[in-house]
């Protein structure tokens, strides 16, 4: 996971451990040890002063980035798969099992334990005022508590299967969900009625989010399509429809112009005015998506954003390609299994346990290869003047999980 300025990268490992990097010169900045099972999953604070990790040693911890420790968060039963951050920092959620709990991030104390129907949590999201959370559960429904308390305020009930995903309108006058019953709904979380049943799509909905506006939602379902909807009328706006495979996660530019969506190792990019498909970019298996003004965040990588093109620098199975054209060629022992992008720096985790460093003149890399229109050809240039190895760190982990890349929405 990249900070929210970019200059941290974290990972979380089979080793027990999280570790920062310095993404400019590839140095470790640290390694955060006192789990004493794998991490699950790691979160940045909005302002990049806190990490959280999630591990299955049941537990939460809190670290300063730049000192170590700040503190254990006891009280799961089970391990800990879920870690999200308040807008404001002052609070941390954890999901495991079928509690969600609060707690403090100045004191680590327990701010209430949001307990379900005997059902996991499949999502857990902050209000953007942090005044709410919603957690989508497994029982059908969706849970709203309040954070000061702790207590209740709550549940949407009307889907007829499991809730698989839960956002905030950005004003949090509107909640959104996604169901295994093939619908998205509309919610007013200050009443708990339902604003509106968005039918269309013909399989699962596993991902929606609603436009930097709030006027439209996105939605991606199973049955290969990302459906649009009007958020006063519940109507549709348009299908989005590719040769892409199942949609697991869907997000909007900041300026709405885009909707990136992800299909398996596919990212599908989208001209929301248009409804037209802009470009289509092979990755890493994707975890979900995360954008901001300039990147878009897979859950493996971090892609560079330009205004209507997708991203140019990444890696695609032997080679690192530019443009989608083949400009580096990676040794076995360089081919990675996991790699984050953050502008002209890739972060690569190999297999053995090492982390690669790299940066490449994305000017040079234009000169040198502007010329090939194919994505098939490539590998064959005069110098290397595009790249420089910043630093290879052999010692890294023994059983390195991934590299994650985000940015703060």
């Amino acid at each position: 996971m990249f900070s929210p300025d970019g200059k941290l990268v974290a990972s979380g490992s089979y080793d027990n451990t999280v570790r920062l990097w310095d993404t400019a010169t590839g140095g470790l900045c640290g390694v955060l040890e006192a789990h004493s099972d794998f991490v699950n999953a790691v979160a940045f604070s909005p302002d990049g002063k806190l990490v959280g990790s999630a591990s299955r040693d049941n537990t939460v911890r809190l670290w300063d980035p730049t000192g170590g420790s700040c503190g254990v968060l006891n009280g799961h039963s089970a391990y800990v798969n879920i870690v999200v951050l308040s807008p404001d920092g002052k609070l941390v959620a954890s999901a495991s099992n079928n509690t969600v709990r609060l707690w403090d991030t100045a004191t680590g104390g327990s701010c209430g334990v949001l307990e379900g129907r005997s059902s996991h949590a499949s999502a857990v999201v902050f209000s953007p005022d942090g005044k709410l959370v919603a957690s989508a559960i497994y029982d059908n429904t969706i849970r709203l508590w309040d954070t000061a308390t702790g207590g209740s305020c709550g549940v949407l009930e009307g889907h007829l299967d499991r809730v698989r995903a839960v956002v905030f309108s950005p004003d949090g006058k509107l909640v959104a969900s996604a169901s295994d019953d093939n619908s998205v709904r509309l919610w007013n979380p200050a009443t708990g009625v339902s604003c509106g049943v968005l039918k269309g799509h013909s399989d699962y909905v596993r991902a929606v989010v609603f436009s930097p506006d709030g006027k439209l939602v996105a939605s991606a379902s199973n049955d290969h399509t990302v459906r649009l909807w009007d958020t006063a009328t519940g109507g549709s706006c348009g299908v989005l429809e590719g040769h892409l495979g199942r949609g697991n996660a869907v997000m909007f530019t900041p300026d709405g112009k885009l909707v990136a969506s992800a299909h398996g190792k596919i990212v599908g990019l989208w001209d929301v005015t248009q409804r037209t498909t802009i470009g289509e970019i092979h990755t890493g298996q994707i975890k979900d998506l995360v954008c901001d003004a300039t990147k878009l965040d897979t859950g493996q990588r971090m892609l560079t954003l330009t205004s209507l093109l997708p991203p140019l620098l990444h890696v695609t199975g032997e080679w690192v390609t530019w443009d989608s054209k083949k400009v580096l060629f990676l040794p076995l022992d360089y081919r990675p299994c996991a790699y984050a992008v953050n502008d002209n720096i890739l972060v690569m985790g190999h297999p053995s346990g090492s982390i690669t460093f790299m940066s490449f003149d994305l000017t040079a890399l234009a000169l040198q290869f502007s010329h090939l229109l194919s994505p098939t050809q490539g590998g064959i240039y005069s110098s290397l003047l595009f790249l420089q190895i910043i630093t290879r760190i052999p010692y890294a982990t023994q059983s390195l999980v991934s590299i994650y890349a985000t940015s703060v929405c």
